[in-house]
């Protein structure tokens, strides 16, 4: 019975954030945290990384979500290195399907 009350609890409170998310995120306050300037070329232009709010989020998500898998592996009984493999196994699969394209940034 708890496990059923943890996950619905837990589906209403992303589901809140969803929500939250899709009628406060799209105004124009939320699309830039900050502009970080990096390099000025000889004609004194700016060249700099802008920092999001969607990046942002994005990055909270993965973290929750990698912490999320690691509790619920662990209710499992599984250990906890055990799931870090899992997690560092499914994190570099990622990272060689889909090229990081924030390289093509750091380069002035």
């Amino acid at each position: 019975m708890i496990n059923v009350v943890f996950v619905a609890g837990l589906a209403a409170i992303l589901f809140g954030a969803l929500v939250w998310g899709n009628r406060t995120l799209p105004a124009e306050r939320w699309q830039m945290i900050a502009a970080v300037p990096l390099t000025k070329d000889s004609n004194g232009v700016w060249h700099g990384l802008n920092l999001t709010f969607y990046g942002l989020f994005s990055a909270t998500a993965g973290t929750f979500g990698v912490a999320l898998m690691i509790v619920l592996l662990a209710s499992l009984g599984t250990p906890v290195p055990a799931a870090a493999a899992v997690i560092a196994i499914m994190m570099v699969i990622s990272a060689i399907r889909s090229p990081s394209r924030a390289r093509r940034f750091w380069r002035p």
